[in-house]
């Protein structure tokens, strides 16, 4: 019988906005600019691990994984909606300290005094 590993609904961890945003930037080529393709290419998989945030995006032809170093504090996994991930980051505080935990249905990401939410979409279906 086949184990199957599933992937925690947690997920706390922390790590540089200006490290996290170039990763970012590498990612969106594969993104589709336009709205009207499936759910599952205008999302971003975001994954803490081994101390390592993994995001991962794919046009079902391509996928592209990158990983930026984290402070994992609770391993686990969310997909979040690219574009607004991606804006939301830009426009943090160049140097600051990205926090991010997964709360349920919502990841919250935390810096300073900014507080953004990003609805969440089932990683084990990406």
């Amino acid at each position: 019988m086949e184990q199957v590993t599933r992937v925690a609904t947690t997920l706390e961890a922390s790590c540089l906005r200006d490290n996290l945003l170039p990763a970012l930037e590498q990612l969106k080529g594969v993104v589709p600019k336009r709205a009207d393709r499936l759910p599952i290419t205008m999302g971003v998989k975001i994954e803490a691990k081994y101390d390592r945030l993994w995001l991962t995006t794919t046009d079902l032809t391509t996928a592209l994984t990158v990983w930026v170093g984290a402070q994992v504090e609770a391993e686990g996994a969310a997909v979040v909606d690219f574009r607004r991930f991606y804006e939301g980051v830009k426009g943090l505080s160049k140097l600051g300290r990205i926090d991010l935990q997964r709360d349920g249905y919502n990841l919250n990401l935390v810096s300073g005094p900014v507080r953004l939410q990003f609805q969440v979409n089932d990683p084990d279906n990406y």
